[in-house]
């Protein structure tokens, strides 16, 4: 079972990067299951004379500090589900591919667990382990819950636009198109990569070009929250704000370490 975290979804710049949707990791609470809502940050007061970009950092900061949240992410046909809540340092992903080798995602601070499903090799299936701490990738995922970081992913742009209004799925959006800045881009998904990929030998900057995307797309609510967010390879729905989290539950004391991880 690969436990990298594949190089598009960081340079993917959506909200959660590809640490929720994509990677083999999780970890758990055995005491609620639960996170508790933390208190939302206030919509930011913008003027109409507001540049897009200030009115879209404003809806990623907004959404970084609103506490729990459901994400909806597609890609290549499969649907995963997600909870997260960037105050209590969380996150927990549900594969919809019943054929995937990773079931379950969940981690918390920098302590990552994966659940794998039928076909992971050397691992039992329904079983939590848990990512060896020098596997890297809790560094990887550890960068997703820094909203600085996380901003600038959004943010670091050649161009930033209102596309216009929008009805996504019933709710009254606007649409921002952002177009990266490659150089900027690869620059801060090296600063996530662990050592060890940067001295493999292998140009990752060259190697990570062609997948920085062309342009990325957000639709914000009339209520400040992001809606929704397309990078041409997933499109992500963010909903369900404040409802609180609903983690697997297991005994942490008697989990593994994932082989070959």
């Amino acid at each position: 079972m690969s436990t990298h975290l594949p190089i598009r979804r960081l340079l993917a710049a959506g909200l959660l990067a590809g640490a929720v949707a994509a990677a083999a990791t999780g970890c758990g609470d055995e005491t609620s299951g639960t996170a508790q809502s933390a208190e939302s940050a206030p919509v930011a007061e913008l003027s109409a004379s507001s540049s897009p970009a200030e009115k879209l950092e404003a809806a990623v900061t907004r959404t970084l500090n609103a506490g729990p949240i459901r994400v909806s992410t597609v890609a290549d046909g499969v649907t995963t589900e997600s909870q997260l809540d960037y105050s209590q340092r969380v996150t927990y992903t549900e594969m919809g591919d019943a054929s995937s080798p990773v079931q379950g995602v969940l981690m918390r601070d920098d302590v990552v667990f994966v659940l794998p499903g039928q076909g992971a090799e050397g691992a039992k299936p329904g079983t939590w382990y848990r990512i060896a701490d020098s596997n890297g990738m809790s560094g990887m995922l550890g960068k997703t819950f820094d909203s600085e970081f996380v901003k600038k992913l959004v943010l670091s742009s050649k161009e930033i636009v209102e596309s216009g209004r929008e009805d996504v799925d019933g709710t009254s959006t606007t649409h921002f198109v952002v177009t990266p800045d490659p150089d900027v881009m690869i620059d801060l998904a090296m600063e996530a990569l662990p050592e060890e990929m940067k001295t493999s030998g292998v140009d990752l900057r060259a190697a990570m070009r062609p997948q920085v995307p062309t342009a990325l797309h957000y639709w914000v609510g009339d209520d400040g929250y992001l809606v929704k967010e397309d990078d041409g390879a997933q499109v992500k729905t963010y909903h369900s704000f404040g409802e609180p989290l609903d983690l697997p539950e297991f005994d942490e004391d008697t989990v593994e370490v994932l082989p070959g991880a």
